[in-house]
């Protein structure tokens, strides 16, 4: 007969390891359920690092709001600059799911279009959305950055760059380089980077610049090349979303920010919901 001194200590060892061994089964259990349900691995990792992205965009903004609690969570700039990518994030990963559960799923195609669709324009127009979910993607994103850092600047000096309205470089190279206590690392050669894939968009991917130059950016000792009137191949979702989350670090360095800190008063984001 074991005492209970001894079934004490059985337990004590034994429920830890129950519980990470259900653990394992449960998340076992669920990606095989995913897997099933998608019919693209490699579409099921890129929605699972959305969503990574997303929990780490939700984990810098609780972080600031508990070493800011009297900031306003639903208007201050400071707070919903992150609010708006958590929400292009959840929008990004439910197109994409719907990609991975639905579009690619011939029977899907059967039972919803009035007539039959080839299999070959079925791609193309899985292809398309596709594109469509990822220039959705860098579009948002970069308008939640942009708005958030042209606010922070006509908070800091309402007179800058022309009361905030001038081009975005120059709003961002004026508070990153003038305007906050030091000028956070890499931080123009990011926005650089986000600037040039962006103005790709307005020409279905393809580099053109105003004087008809190239342009080469180069960011965590890696060079981008932007050559002109060509294409850019290296925007893949798996950059996508490592840049963005350089990003996001990059918005919490602003807000944190001693010279940003300091303005005790709420930043009005003028896009937050009322």
């Amino acid at each position: 007969m074991q005492s209970d001194w001894q079934k004490r200590r059985f337990a004590a060892f034994c429920l830890p390891v129950i519980y990470v061994v259900r653990r394992v089964i449960i998340n076992l259990f669920t990606n095989l359920c995913a897997m099933y349900e998608f019919k693209s691995i490699e579409l099921l990792q890129v929605v699972r690092e959305i969503e990574s992205l997303r929990d780490h965009t939700d984990n810098q903004k609780r972080a600031i709001m508990l070493k800011n609690p009297s900031w306003d969570v639903i208007h201050d700039a400071r707070l919903t600059i992150f609010a708006k990518v958590i929400n292009v994030a959840n929008s990004t990963q439910l197109a994409l799911t719907f990609i991975g559960q639905h579009l690619l799923d011939p029977f899907w195609w059967q039972n919803t279009a009035k007539e039959a669709i080839p299999s070959d324009c079925a791609n193309i127009y899985i292809n398309e959305f596709n594109n469509f979910t990822k220039i959705g993607f860098v579009q948002f994103v970069f308008s939640s950055i942009e708005s958030g850092f042209r606010i922070f600047l006509r908070a800091l000096d309402p007179t800058a760059c022309n009361n905030g309205t001038a081009e975005f470089k120059s709003i961002y190279e004026c508070l990153l380089k003038t305007k906050l206590s030091s000028t956070p690392k890499e931080s123009i050669e990011l926005l650089d980077l986000l600037r040039f894939i962006r103005n790709t968009i307005h020409n279905n991917g393809i580099y053109y610049s105003r004087v008809g130059t190239n342009e080469q950016v180069i960011y965590k000792g890696r060079s981008y090349q932007f050559i002109y009137s060509k294409a850019v191949d290296f925007v893949t979702w798996g950059f996508l979303i490592s840049v963005v989350r350089d990003l996001v670090d990059l918005a919490a360095q602003v807000v944190l920010d001693p010279n940003v800190v300091i303005l005790s008063r709420t930043i009005q984001d003028p896009f937050a919901l009322k």
